[in-house]
């Protein structure tokens, strides 16, 4: 016989209602299989865990005991899936991002702090290194993503999402002749 999940609740919402009917009631199920489903985790554990009487049930040491034991488990087991989901939906987990020296300075650290108040749970590993190094640390998996510079052409087996353009300025003294000008192509800087 097994110590089902369902066999340790009913254990435990007994242990805490001390009464057969509420504990029942609260259950959604019937008083008889209740008492059923008790006398089964005895049998399974090998020892009295409560005591029946007219006013109730009072546990026994070792149902005491157990019923602690039922709680944290159970803890345990909801705690498990609720994490195992949050590692499904990217809540939590570990992430690991290559990216380019440039954008180390600028766009890393705003995404990190972005990412650490949105995704408390996620852990970051970064890599640095070069567009090529890191499109290659992607296709082998050592990576999940990497934030590059413009990306060869020559990458068609990986999806490629633009996330910002930068502006590139000149600096110029003041008394340069193109320095009032609205506009500078590279001709102009020849």
């Amino acid at each position: 016989m097994d110590l089902t999940p369902r066999l340790l609740e009913q254990f435990t919402v007994l242990a805490e209602e001390k009464h057969f009917g509420r504990a029942a009631s609260r259950l959604m199920m019937s008083q008889p299989p209740l008492s059923q489903a008790v006398q089964r985790l005895e049998r399974i554990i090998g020892t009295r865990l409560c005591t029946r009487s007219s006013q109730g049930v009072s546990l026994t040491p070792a149902g005491e005991a157990f019923a602690a034991d039922a709680r944290r488990i159970l803890e345990a087991q909801e705690s498990a899936v609720a994490r195992a989901r949050r590692i499904a939906s990217g809540a939590e987990g570990e992430l690991h991002i290559g990216f380019v020296n440039s954008l180390g300075h600028w766009h890393l650290p705003r995404l990190l702090a972005d990412a650490a108040e949105q995704l408390p749970g996620l852990r970051l590993h970064l890599r640095q290194g070069s567009t090529a190094s890191l499109i290659e640390l992607v296709r082998s998996g050592t990576v999940e993503l990497a934030l590059v510079r413009q990306p060869p052409p020559d990458i068609d087996d990986l999806t490629v999402h633009r996330l910002t353009g930068e502006r590139l300025a000149a600096a110029l003294p003041v008394a340069h002749r193109r320095a009032g000008a609205g506009r500078l192509s590279l001709a102009d800087l020849r």
